[in-house]
């Protein structure tokens, strides 16, 4: 897998999964630069397959690579793009970098390349085994957990702190846990713990939604949640839950697919299917009764 490295203005952005990420001094959702003649969406870039390329907007001044304007340019090795003017525009060097493995998180430290998930946690053995040490403070330290531990998982990763501290969520490197994805903010949220377990709290500007609805709050109870960072539907997703639940599953990406009956969620397609079932049952039912008038 291929990334790539933004260094620009002081700042590293790493991209990976994203596919259009766009460039300007008003980009709500993308790399918001600095330049009186920057246009305020200047540029993008567009991922097709496991190639970047940049790609100018129509800008009123200009993107250029080496001194030449450019329309797009596909991006192969570090390169210096320039955006605007030269003494009012801004600069920005692009790299193509091999992203680390997942098993490579525990070793990944607060490095900007680990683009899916960082974390300074070791990863849970997925089989549910808690062979690993959590998060955070060692055990054996004066602040002792007062309630169970916390799981998290983001795509593959999956991690786990002791009921000690908030653990922060957000773009940035220096958070517990790193989601490099354009619709997460610097410091998305916090999850926090609570008299007898945990709460998350959303601090961002671009919302933190559950089920498709916003939320600045949720208690995690008796069953995992999901959650949907800056985007209800193609924000990246964080799954919460803490020891003795059930395991962290699957939900389905429209909550529409489902029907709640208390606080169990049943597939609307198996709800269906029996009831196609049911109604072929009945018609032979009725079949049978017909014939034997």
């Amino acid at each position: 897998m291929q990334e790539l490295r933004i260094e620009v203005e002081g700042r590293t952005v790493t991209l990976r999964d994203e596919t259009v990420v766009q460039i300007g001094r008003d980009v709500p959702d993308g790399i918001v630069v600095s330049g009186d003649s920057v246009s305020r969406v200047h540029a993008e870039l567009r991922r097709t397959g496991p190639t970047w390329t940049l790609v100018d907007l129509g800008s009123r001044n200009g993107t250029f690579i080496n001194g030449e304007r450019i329309g797009e340019q596909r991006m192969f090795g570090p390169v210096t793009a320039h955006l605007g003017l030269p003494e009012s525009g801004t600069s920005l060097v692009i790299d193509v970098v091999s992203a680390p493995r997942i098993d490579d998180a525990a070793n990944a430290g607060t490095s900007p390349a680990y683009a899916e998930t960082m974390v300074t946690a070791a990863i849970v053995d997925p089989d549910g085994d808690d062979e690993s040490q959590p998060a955070g403070p060692d055990r054996d330290d004066e602040s002792q957990p007062t309630g169970p531990d916390l799981i998290v998982r983001v795509g593959t990763a999956r991690v786990q702190f002791p009921h000690s501290a908030a653990v922060s969520v957000g773009r940035m490197p220096d958070n517990d846990v790193v989601i490099a994805d354009p619709a997460c903010s610097r410091v998305h949220g916090h999850v926090e713990p609570t008299a007898d377990g945990w709460m998350y709290r959303n601090v961002s500007e671009h919302g933190t939604f559950h089920r498709e609805e916003p939320i600045d709050t949720i208690t995690l109870e008796n069953v995992p949640i999901v959650l949907k960072l800056g985007h209800p539907d193609t924000g990246p997703r964080l799954e919460l839950a803490h020891l003795g639940m059930n395991a962290l599953v699957s939900e389905p990406t429209d909550t529409r697919q489902v029907f709640e009956v208390g606080r169990y969620r049943i597939s609307r397609r198996w709800v269906y299917g029996a009831a196609v079932v049911a109604l072929y049952l009945a018609a032979a039912v009725l079949t049978v009764a017909y014939s034997t008038r």
